[in-house]
């Protein structure tokens, strides 16, 4: 890859199960294309099948000398039959459709649809990715839309997960605590204190929402605020709540999950302007869950304030700060 310098290796086997098949002499690579040549002799009626198998690793495998020497060990060692393949394929969606189908008390339509959404979360998230430094993707591995950024999709998914699956949920928790300074440092450079986490994330946990986008029904370009939505964060520490809630893991909330609470909680109470005539507190700037609405129409691009969402996310936090004191009083995390 061009920026991050990841290495990507793709080593396949072609096999054809019948006698007059003739390869065109050795493969051709033309630049980062490669190509091989096959002629057939084909018969009226008599199917013939291409068996492809591939295999695929990048530099950031563990257990590897490097990505091309695994691919094609890989490849000479477990290349199995069409078959065999098959019957892996379909025993190891065996075991996940185990935990993960759902059966509805409804039309078959509605179990259908249901089952098919669940189809794509398991797709996309699964036990292969819980050693992944990876988010949610916005559009799965369906689309390739917002250019590969991880939103807060977590938060709609986690709860699936955190029961079946609860590896992968600690993984998508852990995509964020590693992230947790880079978010610090934003919420530093605006004069706040904790952690700001980005409404589009990248790779190193930067903001990288763009500031323009364009709208395909005026054909213009406009002010893109949805940065504003700073309710990402408070997604994070829910969600981390919720997975100690679930999995009663207290190691693994003191070990340093709770900072993903306090630190948005922190964040947040800064952010927050006292109103001394009304003795209450106000929180600007902000852009809610609903899109549509991300400014008043006299400050324009200057956030609402008191969004509702928001302004319930982070009572909810503040709350939870105090519990996940009182669940590590006497832990050795309070020695750090």
């Amino acid at each position: 890859t061009r920026q991050s310098g990841i290495t990507v290796a793709t080593a396949a086997h072609v096999k054809f199960p019948r006698d007059n098949v003739a390869w065109d002499g050795p493969g051709v690579t033309t630049g980062r294309r490669y190509r091989r040549d096959v002629s057939l002799t084909l018969a009226d009626g008599e199917p013939v099948t291409l068996t492809k198998t591939a295999a695929t690793y990048t530099s950031r495998d563990a257990a590897i000398s490097s990505p091309g020497v695994a691919a094609v060990g890989r490849l000479r060692t477990h290349a199995a039959s069409s078959e065999d393949a098959l019957k892996l394929h379909q025993a190891a969606w065996g075991r996940l459709w185990e935990r993960f189908e759902t059966r509805l008390d409804a039309d078959p339509l509605s179990q259908l649809v249901l089952n098919l959404h669940i189809f794509h979360l398991v797709q996309s998230l699964s036990p292969h990715t819980a050693e992944l430094d990876a988010g949610v993707p916005a559009r799965g591995l369906h689309g390739e839309g917002y250019r590969g950024h991880v939103f807060w999709d977590e938060m709609f998914v986690l709860p699936a997960l955190d029961v079946r699956l609860p590896t992968v949920a600690r993984a998508l928790l852990d995509y964020r605590w590693h992230r947790l300074d880079a978010a610090r440092t934003a919420a530093r450079e605006i004069g706040l204190t904790g952690a700001l986490f980005p409404w589009q994330s990248g790779s190193d946990g930067r903001e990288e929402t763009p500031g323009t986008l364009y709208n395909p029904r005026s054909q213009r370009w406009m002010p893109d605020n949805s940065r504003r939505q700073h309710h990402v964060g408070l997604a994070v520490a829910y969600n981390a709540w919720q997975h100690f809630q679930v999995t009663g893991d207290r190691d693994w909330l003191a070990d340093r999950r709770a900072d993903l609470i306090i630190e948005v909680a922190r964040c947040f109470s800064a952010m927050a302007v006292h109103d001394p005539e009304r003795d209450r507190f106000h929180i600007s700037g902000v852009m809610g869950p609903d899109e549509f609405h991300d400014d008043h129409p006299n400050t324009r691009g200057g956030g609402l304030t008191d969004n509702t969402y928001t302004n319930v996310m982070v009572a909810w936090v503040c709350e939870r700060v105090g519990e996940v004191l009182h669940e590590l009083v006497g832990h050795a995390w309070e020695s750090v």
